[in-house]
């Protein structure tokens, strides 16, 4: 599948998301902006078909970041370049590949954020 999907299909995962409580990607996006205030951390879409885009923001823009992805066994996947942080949003986005830019397989992972003083580990399923 390629790395979009089709507004159809967006409509579709979008409707069985929320038939078990996950709101639309775009919702969480724009909740966690509106209230930028806070230390945030984002994934969407989710399930992701190939790419992830991860928001984050809230945080002072001195502050260290990183962002680590985890499998299931808690086994380090991989480790993302960050942009500095600005008071309001950030994105990064994480092609469902390792540290050796290997596809790995469909599952579920973990993205972790940390800062210096915020941290965040949200669930994402990425599917092939």
């Amino acid at each position: 599948l390629a790395d979009t999907l089709s507004s159809t299909t967006r409509a579709l995962v979008d409707s069985i998301m929320n038939y078990f409580g996950v709101p639309p990607a775009d919702t969480q996006e724009r909740k966690a902006f509106t209230n930028s205030t806070k230390p945030f951390l984002t994934i969407n879409p989710n399930p992701a078909y190939g790419r992830v885009r991860i928001c984050y923001g809230g945080m002072s823009p001195e502050a260290h970041i990183t962002v680590h992805i985890f499998d299931v066994s808690g086994r380090l996947v991989n480790r993302l370049d960050f942009q500095p942080c600005s008071r309001f949003s950030e994105r990064i986005y994480w092609n469902g590949t390792d540290g050796l830019n290997r596809r790995v397989p469909q599952g579920v992972y973990f993205v972790q954020l940390n800062s210096d003083a915020y941290t965040s580990t949200k669930k994402v399923i990425l599917l092939r």
